[in-house]
């Protein structure tokens, strides 16, 4: 469902708002997941941002409910899979720096979403609003696993995805324009393809067989959720988004973005 999609884009654009990213972590990443499991990958993950446990039947509601999950890690140790196919990431032993620097990316995260002013802030409330109370988890999630440090788990009302065949219009039009217009680079062509999707123009069975000759990268790819090609590469297409920080009094702007593409395995 895109709109998982375009919930994921828009928290990770508005996690780039939040002033903690910039003064309390010094150098943070933020992955923009389908799941958990990819981010042991990269030991120094700050962030992991993804949707699960969509619930298609609305009861009598217009728009669907879906979990969207941030994970705070400081450092992956290892990770394993378990018989049953559940993914277990075993986070760095906690540590007071570690357990604190949490705390407040959690307090500045839930204040973000809820209040604070933003350009990207403010589109992410008008497409999603709480639908239930916010879950934390401390090394753990909901079924006892070891997944973080801290897991945050928000229940979210949002936008289905419109019908083909018409014009974008109401909060997916907006949303769709700003990520064309001001989007990371990667999000960019995901907008422009969702537009062409959605109005018409482009050619679906193009956007699920052949990504790349439309493109859209692979780095571009896995945020969607589709393989470009049969050997397709999950590990080689993730894209993380790190953020470098200069490091100083509150109030410091970012550094820049650059994006890494993780070696291939072996």
């Amino acid at each position: 469902m895109l709109t998982k999609t375009l919930l994921r884009m828009l928290t990770v654009q508005m996690l780039m708002e939040i002033p903690s990213l910039k003064t309390n972590v010094e150098d943070s990443l933020i992955a923009p997941l389908d799941d958990g499991k990819d981010a042991r990958k990269w030991p120094d993950v700050m962030a992991s941002v993804y949707t699960e446990n969509l619930d298609r039947d609305f009861g009598g509601q217009r728009k669907p409910i879906v979990d969207l999950a941030i994970d705070l890690l400081a450092g992956v140790q290892d990770s394993f899979t378990t018989p049953d196919g559940e993914v277990v990431v075993i986070p760095e032993r906690m540590n007071a720096k570690a357990e604190l620097m949490c705390d407040l990316v959690e307090d500045d995260i839930d204040a973000h979403m809820r209040s604070i002013s933003g350009e990207w802030a403010e589109l992410w409330r008008s497409f999603a609003d709480f639908s239930g109370p916010v879950r934390s988890y401390c090394g753990v999630d909901a079924k006892g696993h070891k997944r973080s440090l801290r897991r945050i788990v928000m229940p979210m009302s949002v936008y289905p995805s419109p019908v083909r065949g018409g014009a974008l219009v109401g909060v997916w039009a907006d949303v769709v324009s700003k990520f064309e217009s001001d989007g990371l680079e990667q999000y960019k062509a995901i907008a422009t393809l969702m537009r062409k999707v959605f109005e018409g123009t482009g050619n679906l069975a193009d956007w699920v067989r052949g990504i790349e000759q439309i493109g859209l990268d692979r780095s571009s790819a896995i945020i969607l959720g589709l393989d470009s090609r049969e050997d397709y590469n999950r590990t080689q297409a993730l894209v993380p988004i790190r953020v470098k920080e200069i490091t100083g009094s509150l109030g410091v702007s970012m550094d820049g973005l650059v994006t890494e593409t993780a070696p291939p395995e072996e």
